[in-house]
This record gives structure tokens, C-alpha cells and sequence, in this order.
């Protein structure tokens, strides 16, 4: 896959996990709750897919490390998430990438370094920002209780993954 298109469907893996809601002035409706577990869910699993594949496709030491903190940090808090949602009284969806959380593993998995690990900061980078924004949204104006909990409980692991991944990102 080119760069280009990767970067298109880095973009467009971005906007799908924080639920199509582009930012705007305007204040928004609070994401239903069902929106936001599964939306959480499915970065979740993105980026523990994405860390395991940055395992065993790179050989640089600082992804490598990356990964093996996404997959614990990212396992940390689907079970939180999934938790709070049980006290909450509801059935935990199935923890299962989305159309284009696939897509994007399959862009990754097509790469061989040094493509590769370009690629994987690009798409931590840009799946982090849109964790993110939903994590934080919903940590603020999120209905039930203990799933906002949760939300918040993810925003300073999330603020931090971003920084490093923008961080490797542009490093030379």
C-alpha cells in the first residue's frame, strides 16, 4: 500500500473510532453509551492487534517497547471499561476490531521496515488523537456513571501514549 493510501485510511480509521463526529464549535450531543463502549472497544483492540504485529515485524527497540506497553496498557483498559460495564448492568460487547480497525492492521501487516515502523507511529499518532477525543468526551458528558469512570480512568493513559507516538513520529 502506498503512502498515500495509507495515509487515507489512517485518516479515515481515525475519524470511524471516534465515531464519525468531526470537532466543531457547536456543542454536540453525548455519544449514546453502546456508541462509546463499542468505540473503545474496538481502538482497544487495534492497538493490542497493532502492538503485536510492531513485535514481530520491527526490529527497532523503542517500537518494540512501545508495543509491549500498548498491550498491556490497552488489555488494562478494555478490562476496566468492560467492568464498568458489567456494574452498570450490561453485557460487555465482544472485544472485536471494526471494518476499518481490519484495514488498517492489514495496511500495517503489507509493510516491512522501514516502512513499517514509520507507519506504525503514523497510524499511533492518528488513532491515539481520536481515542482520545472520544475517551474525553465521554469522561465528561458520558451518561452512565461508571462507564464514565472508566473513560476517565483511560484519558491520562491515552494523553500519554499520543506524546510518545507524536514524539517518535518525528523523530529523524
Amino acid at each position: 500500500m502506498s503512502n498515500s493510501r495509507l495515509l487515507i485510511a489512517s485518516a479515515a480509521f481515525a475519524i470511524l473510532i471516534g465515531g464519525g463526529r468531526a470537532s466543531s464549535a457547536q456543542p454536540t450531543k453525548p455519544m449514546p453509551t453502546r456508541d462509546f463502549v463499542q468505540a473503545a472497544q474496538a481502538s482497544d483492540a487495534y492497538e493490542i492487534g497493532a502492538a503485536q504485529d510492531a513485535i514481530t515485524q520491527s526490529h527497532d527497540p523503542q517500537v518494540q517497547a512501545f508495543a509491549q506497553q500498548m498491550i498491556r496498557d490497552h488489555t488494562r483498559t478494555s478490562q476496566t471499561l468492560r467492568q464498568a460495564v458489567r456494574a452498570s448492568g450490561m453485557t460487555p460487547p465482544p472485544i472485536a476490531l471494526n471494518d476499518d480497525g481490519e484495514k488498517m492492521l492489514s495496511a500495517l501487516q503489507s509493510l516491512r521496515e522501514p516502512d513499517f515502523d514509520k507507519a506504525y507511529w503514523r497510524q499511533q499518532a492518528l488513532a491515539h488523537q481520536s481515542a482520545l477525543a472520544v475517551e474525553q468526551d465521554y469522561a465528561s458528558t458520558g451518561a452512565d456513571f461508571n462507564i464514565r469512570r472508566a473513560a476517565q480512568s483511560a484519558v491520562p493513559i491515552i494523553q500519554q501514549h499520543l506524546q510518545m507516538a507524536q514524539q517518535m513520529q518525528a523523530a529523524p
